[in-house]
């Protein structure tokens, strides 16, 4: 179920965010806090505001990163 639901978010979003999260270039954090918030639906909130600064700091505008959100909570 959840591989279910981690595919149909990435075939849901902005095409920049699925592009980035199919990569291998993603750091094994990054990936285990996207795990985490796909499987439970929440992170607490030091791990929102890391995630959150890596997409800021990688490029990703406001925008993306509001979308990235709304569509995994």
């Amino acid at each position: 179920m959840y591989h279910h639901r981690l595919r149909s978010f990435l075939d849901s979003t902005s095409l920049v965010i699925t592009t980035y999260l199919r990569c291998s270039a993603v750091p094994s954090c990054i990936m285990n806090l996207i795990n985490t918030m796909m499987k439970v639906s929440d992170l607490d909130h030091f791990q929102r505001i890391a995630l959150v600064l890596y997409l800021k700091r990688i490029g990703f505008t406001v925008d993306d990163v509001v979308e990235f959100f709304r569509k995994v909570y």
